[in-house]
């Protein structure tokens, strides 16, 4: 399906991996200054294409969710345009993607796993989220008033502000490193929160991506269809795992996977291989 260039990108990536994985971020408190700001958040929502979720803004340091800044929905390609303005203080923020209650539009996702998803979805289908499914994406201060962040959300930004939130810290500098950790974890050359995040069951995404994007988007689909950990649960219950399995390692995963419910991040190279092919 992708080209031998992204295989052997991914290939490659190996023997760094050997010796890749660092501690995490900075701590730190947000400055107690606030200014007026209006900041426009777009992205995608891509494990695989997320549609019809909706999309909260919240402050890192509102740990039960109960204040939204703002709220928005993505579109049938994953698309979201979401604005917050108000009083910034300059704490990082958060971006979660969670399943919506409309019956007659419900959340579905995209089928972006080889062979298939379970219960009877291939690759390419899509299928209704679990009620409990959510995915985050960490996003450090704010330059300006007026800022356009592009911020996609995908296992991979889900996984890094999973971590920021584990390490309690509300600086930005803790966010920024979370998200330059997992990005060179994974050999991206680029941040993940802005890697154009696409759909790789779609024969037009992939002929448009350049090969940051590919390798971008077959990690983060890949990193979920791990054949071991998690065996029998929903797709929720393996992405905890793995939020739980990073947390552990100190912002990074094992060499080798070690028990029934282990993954190894050689094992999420294999599949990402698979896919490519």
């Amino acid at each position: 399906m992708f080209s031998n260039i992204t295989t052997f990108f991914i290939v490659t990536m190996v023997a760094s991996l050997l010796v890749t994985g660092c501690g995490g971020g900075g701590g730190g408190s947000a400055s107690s200054d606030s200014a007026s700001v209006v900041a426009n958040f777009q992205g995608v929502v891509a494990k695989g294409i997320v549609k019809h979720g909706v999309i909260d803004l919240f402050a890192v340091t509102d740990t039960d969710f109960s204040d939204s800044l703002a709220s928005a929905q993505t579109d049938s390609q994953g698309k979201f345009s979401i604005q917050y303005a108000g009083n910034y203080g300059g704490a990082a923020l958060l971006l979660r993607l969670s399943v919506g209650d409309d019956l007659a539009q419900p959340t579905m996702m995209t089928c972006d796993i080889k062979p298939d998803c379970g219960a009877g979805t291939t690759f390419g289908e899509d299928f209704e989220l679990e009620a409990e499914f959510t995915l985050f994406a960490a996003i450090d201060e704010l330059n300006n008033d007026g800022d356009l962040r592009i911020t996609n959300i995908t296992a991979l930004t889900d996984i890094a502000a999973n971590y920021v939130m584990s390490q309690q810290s509300t600086s930005a500098a803790s966010v920024k490193a979370a998200n330059t950790q997992i990005t060179e974890l994974f050999g991206l050359t680029e941040s993940v929160l802005t890697i154009p995040a696409i759909d790789i069951t779609k024969a037009a995404s992939i002929a448009a991506a350049d090969n940051v994007a590919l390798k971008n988007a077959l990690f983060s689909a890949s990193i979920l269809s791990f054949s071991q950990a998690g065996a029998g649960q929903g797709l929720y219950d393996k992405l905890e795992l793995l939020r739980q399995l990073y947390t552990a390692n100190n912002a990074s995963f094992p060499a080798d996977g070690v028990g029934d419910d282990a993954v190894s991040i050689f094992e999420v190279l294999d599949n990402a291989i698979d896919l490519a092919e």
